[in-house]
Order: structure tokens, then sequence, then C-alpha cells
């Protein structure tokens, strides 16, 4: 029985690389006011960050629905295919658990793995290409759940704020709250560890946060996989994916947050997402 790897649309992965690897996509969502849009299907990014800077609204976000969830796994199990998802860590979202009450509606015991990748943007991406790959060849859905959770101790993401204010009124500022409230005159950085928000460093201007992104990287050592994203500025994203090219032997991707990362990192933001060779 093959296997389908499904993950959400905060893994930010470029469309060309989830056709290419055959991944299915469940939207999550974006609100301003009382309008509501699927991330990538009734919004896309150039209209995303427009309203971002535009609009008066505070955009908020959601999990996908359950039935959104339940629909794509009842599709590809009637057609006799094995389901790994990998989604957004679920204590920066309840989409984890809208997967699971899906997969639970079916049948709990059917094959389905819902796999918490304690990450987001390009980690959990990676996470879902690896996995893609593994199933493309043939890999039972034991071992692409094993090689997943293998992936996801290895898999390090940052992300530099040029305003600390929509991580904050978004609600996902974690452990990094009280540091972001001090670091209002700084551009804070925070990595997502245990799959939540955490300060790592709060430097005065972007291009000295560009050094600390790119140093830390550099500082894992040799890497399977790497990439920059960006919110509203390309041309720092190149800057820091210049960095990075400098100390790995590895392409490295470059893509655009998903509105609903953007929703809470805002404009000017920057990341990088790797993975450690191992």
């Amino acid at each position: 029985m093959s296997v389908t790897i499904v993950t959400d649309s905060s893994c930010d992965l470029p469309p060309e690389l989830v056709q290419q690897a055959d991944i299915r996509v469940v939207p999550c969502s974006v609100s301003f006011g009382d309008r509501t849009y699927r991330d990538g299907v009734d919004i896309n990014r150039e209209q995303f960050y427009e309203m971002l800077i535009g609009e008066t609204y505070f955009p908020t976000t959601s999990q996908p629905a359950v039935s959104e969830f339940q629909q794509l796994f009842a599709s590809l199990r009637e057609g006799d295919r094995e389901v790994v998802a990998v989604l957004l860590s679920g204590k920066l979202s309840a989409t984890v658990n809208s997967a699971t009450q899906a997969k639970n509606a079916l049948d709990e015991n059917g094959p389905i793995d819902i796999i918490d990748s304690e990450q987001t943007s390009m980690g959990l991406g990676f996470m879902a290409l690896e996995a893609a790959k593994m199933a493309a060849d043939g890999a039972s859905r034991e071992d692409v759940v094993a090689r997943v959770l293998h992936l996801r101790s290895r898999t390090h993401t940052y992300a530099m704020l040029d305003t600390a204010e929509y991580l904050r009124r978004g609600g996902r500022a974690g452990r990094a709250q009280s540091f972001l409230v001090s670091a209002l005159k700084f551009k804070p950085i925070v990595t997502i560890s245990e799959g939540v928000a955490a300060p790592v460093a709060r430097p005065r201007t972007r291009r000295k946060g560009l050094d600390e992104m790119a140093s830390r990287i550099r500082g894992l050592g040799p890497l399977d996989h790497s990439a920059v994203m960006y919110t509203t500025d390309p041309a720092d994203a190149e800057a820091l994916k210049e960095r990075i090219v400098s100390g790995t032997d590895t392409e490295v991707v470059q893509a655009r947050f998903s509105p609903v990362l953007g929703a809470h990192l805002g404009p000017g933001a920057l990341g990088a997402a790797v993975i450690r060779a191992g």
C-alpha cells in the first residue's frame, strides 16, 4: 500500500516542490475582521501582504477545520493510500488536534499517522519533503514516521522580527513574551524550541541580525537542508541567503512566509530553517 504525505499551509514549501513531491497541503485560515480566507486557496501571498500593510484590521489565524482533514483522509483511503500527516507544532496551533479528530472520526485504528513536527515554516516543509521522497521510493509508513521523528530533533528554525507587535498580539510569543516587550527598539530573533517561540538574541540593526542568524546556522555544522524565508523584503532574504551559502554545501531554498505565519511575524520579518546532517 502506497503512502501519501499530508501537511498544512504553514509549511511554506514553494508550489513547485509541493507538486513535484505530490504532497497534499491542507489550508489554514487568516481573517481580517469578518472576512476569512483559506491560505493559498482564497488568498495568495501577494494579496495577503498588501492587506497586511494596508488594512486597519489586525489579522487573526485559525487551524484547518476538522472537515478539511476528514474529506482528504477519506479520499486517500478510498484510493487505498496510507497517510502520514506532518503538521505545524501543536503548541502553536490546534492543527494537530483537528487532524486527530478527523482520523478518529474515520477509524482511529486506520492507516493514518499524525505527527506533531514541533516546527513551522520550512522546518516543517523539509520534514514533509523528506517524507514524500521516502514514500515515492516505496518506504513503509512505519519507516517514514521514524525518519520524520529523527529529522525533528535536528531541525532548527529562526526568525528576525522588524516589529514584535504582531507576534505579541497574535498570542504566539510563548517564552519570548517578556523578551519581546523589552526589545521594542531592537530586531529580536526567536527560534522554535520544543514547539514554541523562544528568544535567542536582540541585535540593534537588521545587518547585525542577518550576521547573527547566519553565525548561528554555521555553528550547527554540516547541513542536509537549508532555507531562508521572508514576509516583505526579498532583498534582505537574498542577503541572508548569501551569508548562509558561504558556510554550507547545500542548496539554500528561498521561500516566502505564508499568510498564516506572516500574520504573526509582520512586515519586514526574515527567517531561516535548516536540518543538520546526521
